[in-house]
């Protein structure tokens, strides 16, 4: 037995040696790429800070149907179930890299019976086979002398959390979909109802005319235009309908059920509310954007890849061994007699590749070089929908304001050319002209209240907050 433990001081011996030099990685040290951003934005209008978007942003508009929508998609929406499979996927392979930098242990059982005993063509008078059991345990370890093993784990880890993130930005879109497909739903329900009022109203008038015209007052050409302008109008109201119809089809598909389940209770864009937005947005709140976190952990990735293709060009040393009982009969298996081990350890390298190992270090490398650049992109991207969405806030309050005043106005005068109409003070064009400055300017607001709150939903998405919550609790 003094062999066998002189063999396994041996193992030890070299095994802590390995373990002394595993540190001398060949992973070069990550440091995030410098891309300067401004302190504040270019379009923001004071100097107080924002807090990051509230989780369930979509809860700001004031519309439990609405909420109802985006919970419902965030359950159901088979795109991010899709992608919280490849989360798994990624953290599996996580656990495959991980496994490396631990021992392998192993079981073996054999029973074997070689006949002839001496071999092929071989005669033997005493035993014609030779029969052996053998049961044991392996063990074997590739000792990470350069990193490479490490650098790998390192690698498959930042890829899962890439993964992640790419379910929030998947979340993220998902949530923006849902509420602008539910803000086109009430806006073309609104602008079906002033179509409607428009008609109803265009009806009234054809009325008057025809009696002006029966009269003598009026003429058949005033009535032609007037009944032409109704007819116009009327053709308007299905492609409306085409559309709000499609904006329900289209939820239906987001929130992973079929149209036939979809019920929409929403009737206007005034039901909902405007969420403030805060001036002062801090620009560093781009950094916790999930498609930006995604960029970064691809990077992190990358430059771990660059240490696995830099320990290729060293040796690497692997240990083995296998202790257990083996004999040619059961009985005899399990005794003293019967006990073997074996270790081993193989040190060994590539002399010569034809340059490979170096193309891949190069490769890796370049690719690292790659999205370094693309993460930079990534930021002023962002920076720049957050740039938008900040001046369509603006600029949409102040258009919905304007288009409201003009309204307004342009009510007024129409009642006032009707009225004039009817006791003959105006002509018939007058009336015309501001029964369709009317309608425009009805649809036009309609239009402007969708393109504020659409802004607002730009906003929150540009910001790259609001579904955390909720992706725990959906985990949880």
């Amino acid at each position: 037995m003094s062999g066998f433990q002189g063999g396994w001081r041996v193992r030890a011996a070299l095994t802590l040696a390995a373990l002394m030099v595993a540190g001398c990685s060949q992973q070069p040290q990550y440091v995030r790429p410098d891309q300067p951003l401004p302190a504040n934005f270019a379009h923001d209008a004071g100097r107080e800070e924002l807090r990051q978007p509230p989780s369930q942003w979509w809860r700001e508009f004031g519309s439990d149907e609405l909420t109802d929508l985006v919970e419902t998609a965030l359950r159901e929406n088979h795109d991010l179930k899709a992608a919280f499979h490849r989360i798994t996927q990624a953290e599996s392979l996580a656990g495959v890299a991980a496994g490396t930098l631990l021992p392998t242990l192993q079981y073996s059982t054999k029973a074997s019976v070689t006949s002839p005993k001496g071999g092929i063509g071989t005669m033997d008078a005493t035993e014609r086979s030779e029969r052996l059991y053998q049961v044991g345990l392996q063990a074997s370890y590739e000792v990470d002398l350069w990193g490479k093993n490490r650098s790998a784990m390192d690698a498959a880890l930042a890829t899962a959390q890439a993964s992640l993130y790419d379910r929030e930005t998947v979340a993220i879109t998902l949530v923006s979909d849902v509420v602008v497909a539910y803000l086109n739903y009430l806006q073309a329900t609104d602008r079906i109802a002033v179509a409607n009022s428009n008609i109803d109203n265009m009806r009234r008038v054809l009325v008057t005319v025809t009696k002006r015209a029966e009269i003598g007052e009026g003429t058949e050409l005033e009535q032609t235009q007037q009944q032409n302008a109704l007819e116009q109008a009327l053709a308007t109201l299905p492609v409306l309908e085409l559309f709000r119809s499609q904006q329900a089809n289209r939820l239906a598909l987001l929130t992973g059920r079929t149209p036939q389940e979809v019920r929409l209770h929403g009737t206007s864009l005034e039901q909902l509310r405007i969420p403030e937005v805060a001036p002062g947005l801090p620009s560093q709140l781009l950094l916790r954007r999930p498609d930006v976190r995604k960029a970064e952990a691809g990077l992190v990735a990358a430059n771990a890849n660059v240490g696995v293709a830099r320990a290729k060009l060293f040796p690497s040393l692997t240990l083995t061994g296998e202790r257990g009982y083996g004999a040619p009969y059961l009985s005899q298996m399990l005794t003293p007699a019967g006990a073997f081990y074996t270790a081993a350890a193989a040190l060994g390298g590539v002399l010569f590749n034809n340059g490979q190992t170096q193309s891949e270090i190069d490769y890796s490398k370049a690719r690292f070089a790659e999205l370094v650049e693309s993460y930079r992109h990534s930021i002023l991207s962002s920076l720049r929908d957050v740039e938008d969405a900040l001046v369509a806030v603006r600029f949409t309050t102040d258009q919905e304001r304007a288009q409201r005043s003009a309204l307004a106005v342009a009510r007024r005068a129409h009642n006032l050319s009707q009225r004039a109409y009817a006791v003959g003070m105006t002509d018939y064009l007058t009336v015309l002209d501001t029964e369709r400055t009317q309608h425009t300017a009805e649809d036009n607001t309609v239009q402007a209240r969708f393109s504020r709150l659409n802004a607002a939903v730009s906003l929150y998405k540009a910001l790259g907050g609001g579904t955390e919550q909720s992706v725990v609790e959906e985990q949880g």
